[in-house]
């Protein structure tokens, strides 16, 4: 790769957006509900809880239904992530979290559109696929 100018110019410009995403209103909440949530001590034992059922859970998965106590262990991860996203300061994050992506990806998209129709974009959340079943990339 030739370094010209522009490659100097599209440097400068990712770090001032980088800036400006760091100083935004949805990351400065991001990073607040995160702090909340990791300053809320009720939420270190659940999350233990959900780690333990889930490995455990883990260990058996793959021989499916054929597994002792198979369903009962996936109920208790279904109920352990419950009680852990029903605790106010988790789901508050999760939101804030969710908002970051979701500005992230649409920064993402708006880049790879202004450049080409035809880049593919890796976007996890549904809003961005447009009509594709199935398919977390699109155009």
């Amino acid at each position: 790769m030739i370094i010209t100018q522009n490659y100097f110019d599209i440097e400068d410009a990712t770090s001032q957006l980088a800036q400006e995403i760091l100083t935004s209103d949805v990351y400065k909440n991001y990073q607040e509900k995160k702090a909340a949530m990791l300053a809320d001590t009720s939420v270190l034992p659940l999350r233990q809880d959900f780690e333990s059922a889930k490995k455990s859970f883990d260990q058996i998965k793959e021989y499916g239904f054929h597994a002792p106590d198979y369903r009962e262990k996936q109920a208790q991860v279904h109920k352990a992530k419950r009680a852990l996203d029903m605790k106010t300061s988790v789901a508050e994050f999760r939101l804030a979290e969710s908002d970051l992506q979701n500005l992230l990806d649409g920064i993402t998209k708006t880049i790879a559109s202004s450049i080409s129709e035809d880049i593919l974009v890796d976007a996890g959340n549904p809003f961005f696929n447009e009509g594709k079943k199935g398919h977390h990339c699109n155009h």
